[in-house]
């Protein structure tokens, strides 16, 4: 449930030491470059230790890293130097994400979370992509001044460079009373929403830092799946999964696409549930109104909550301190359906996109603005939002 910043973001670290690490040992493997698939040894997951400051750190990122190299997305080698230069640059950079990890643990979270707000702060208003933010800001408060849009645009940086930075630090962090960790309100809408045997499905977006909702379910012992974007590079895709998997005691990560859609169907067909980032665009979806303006979304969530029947619960990270972060469950969306399938769908995401707005206006800094919501030349907010019924019953439908 990440998005591709933070991978951008950490593959643009340099380090010296691992990119000479990366040369010698891709040379070592350069004389068995003629090798066929056949005898190529098989991608494999591994054992992934408790802490991610144990002992076997380095290794298991090692073994993550070799076994990416492996994997079957890469073709046998057989005089292709395009496809060697690639493997190359994928473990070049592999190593460079490796060994930025293992140096952001060392800081500690709080302070982790401090110094990528601060480099994000510096570098990120100077990036192209800080144009779409300062887009995306006209058309969803086209009354706000200029310079009022410039400064969210950096608190909106801020905010990610936390998340970005206090990306290895999630699998140590867990339900405290004070310091890094994460609290809960309003527990108790996920058991009135938990209705028979089927659990709700939940929605959030990217606001505080989205990647620990999965951390939270995990502890809280619920059976949630994520989905997310494989990365291009193997080598990374597999260690920022590592991460994720070892925060996510027990939860399970969905690819998008069509082997992910089975896998969450499958899924939700044994009991399980998921949840979804539903504020970013979806060039298939279905339009639906934003801050006033159509939007591509993402249908998925109300197709599913309709096919099994599913109560749909809004959850939320709320970033209190750095490195501390509040879940905030609400109760059950309640929508009158007319049993039409599409105007269902139609009816439940626009449900959802207004609480978004809702959540996204009373935190502005902290939403992903560096995303292009909306097409380009879509017209600014007219202020007219309809309001948000809660209930605690699945959307229920009326003939």
């Amino acid at each position: 449930m990440a998005p591709c910043y933070q991978e951008i973001a950490l593959k643009r670290c340099q380090t010296a030491s691992c990119l000479c690490q990366a040369i010698h040992n891709l040379a070592a493997r350069k004389g068995r470059r003629h090798q066929t698939a056949g005898g190529a040894r098989q991608y494999r997951r591994g054992q992934h230790p408790a802490s991610a400051n144990s002992s076997g750190e380095t290794s298991v990122v090692s073994a993550h890293i070799s076994r990416a190299l492996q994997r079957p997305e890469y073709p046998p080698r057989s005089g292709n130097r395009q496809a060697g230069r690639i493997r190359l640059l994928h473990g070049v950079q592999g190593l460079v994400l490796s060994g930025t990890i293992r140096a952001l643990q060392y800081l500690g979270p709080a302070r982790c979370s401090d110094l990528g707000a601060m480099l994000a702060r510096t570098v990120g208003p100077v990036l192209s992509v800080s144009r779409i933010a300062l887009d995306n800001l006209r058309i969803a408060f086209p009354e706000m001044a200029e310079s009022s849009r410039d400064a969210l645009m950096r608190d909106a940086w801020d905010n990610l460079g936390r998340v970005v930075a206090e990306f290895p630090h999630l699998p140590n962090l867990g339900r405290t009373q004070d310091g890094p960790g994460w609290e809960i309100v309003g527990e108790e809408c996920i058991a009135q929403a938990w209705q028979g045997g089927n659990p709700p499905l939940f929605f959030s977006a990217h606001l505080g830092n989205w990647e620990m909702i999965l951390p939270i379910a995990g502890a809280l012992g619920l059976p949630v799946g994520g989905v997310y974007r494989r990365t291009s590079n193997p080598v990374i895709d597999r260690l920022i999964q590592g991460i994720r998997e070892r925060a996510g005691s027990g939860t399970k990560m969905f690819p998008k696409g069509r082997q992910g859609a089975r896998a969450i169907i499958a899924h939700l067909s044994a009991g399980g549930t998921v949840g979804f980032l539903v504020d970013q665009k979806m060039n298939d979806g279905i339009k639906i109104p934003f801050f006033g303006s159509p939007a591509w979304t993402a249908p998925a969530i109300a197709h599913l909550a309709l096919r099994f029947e599913r109560n749909i619960v809004p959850v939320s990270i709320v970033r209190i301190a750095p490195a501390r972060f509040r879940l905030v469950c609400e109760p059950a969306l309640r929508i009158a359906l007319s049993g039409n399938q599409k105007e269902d769908e139609v009816s439940i995401m626009s449900a959802i996109n207004r609480h978004l707005e809702g959540w996204i206006s009373s935190r502005p800094s902290a939403w992903l603005w560096f995303h292009r919501r909306w097409p380009k030349g879509a017209p600014a907010d007219q202020g007219h939002h309809g309001a948000v019924h809660h209930g605690t019953a699945r959307p229920s439908r009326s003939r």
